[in-house]
């Protein structure tokens, strides 16, 4: 099966977007006003600021023993940085033979406090 080639993303503006939309003859709708994601939410009995969410997208920049790498670390502390107030952490293997790959997260006992503080810096972060 031969993969689709695909272009970069470089989309800066709703503008942007709108004219790659047009260029590729989609229909797609886009709203112009995205206000309600800034309104506050209650959710499980939490209170929300707002309903930006941060969705699992597999970094696979773990270190080799799994825990959080460099880039793990900086990927998730700009999610809490960019104002996200829910932020969902892609896959973490619980078992090495159950890891995807060498990069994916995996915890276990001689790794878990460099995850306890991922989520550390996350709530420092998010709290700026």
């Amino acid at each position: 099966m031969k993969m689709l080639e695909h272009d970069a993303f470089h989309l800066r503006s709703l503008g942007d977007l709108r004219a790659q939309i047009a260029r590729l003859a989609l229909d797609i709708p886009v709203a112009d006003d995205v206000s309600a994601l800034t309104r506050p939410l209650s959710f499980a009995g939490k209170a929300l600021p707002n309903r930006f969410c941060a969705l699992p997208l597999e970094g696979g920049d773990a270190n080799p023993n799994g825990s959080p790498g460099r880039l793990t670390m900086r990927r998730y502390t700009r999610y809490a940085q960019g104002g996200f107030v829910l932020i969902w952490l892609e896959a973490v293997a619980v078992r090495e033979e159950a890891r995807s790959g060498p990069h994916q997260l995996w915890i276990h006992p001689r790794n878990a406090e460099t995850f306890a503080e991922l989520v550390r810096e996350i709530r420092k972060t998010a709290k700026n």
